[in-house]
């Protein structure tokens, strides 16, 4: 499952990359986002000024793979994308 913040919910590129790769999407509350805490994600002051988060696809991954998930592919950014993936335990 792809996963994102729901900021991002009208972002074209999410949705091609959904139906593209036949993945549904989740779409995470800032407030979820706001809230959540793990010693493994990285923040970033960047997206705190832009979005009131410290991080996006990190907690995102996590979140949405659900309790007790880890980051198997820390956040990555490349040409403007960045990715992270997680997985539960």
């Amino acid at each position: 499952m792809l996963s994102s913040a729901e900021i991002k919910k009208d972002e074209k590129g999410m949705i091609d990359l959904s139906k593209k790769l036949s993945i549904p999407i989740n779409f995470v509350e800032l407030d979820k986002l706001k809230l959540f805490e793990s010693p493994d994600i990285q923040k970033s002051e960047f997206v705190k000024s832009k979005f009131g988060i410290y991080g996006v696809c990190e907690p995102s991954a996590l979140i949405t793979a659900g309790f007790d998930s880890k980051l198997i592919y820390k956040k990555t950014s490349y040409d403007g994308v960045t990715v992270a993936i997680a997985c539960e335990k």
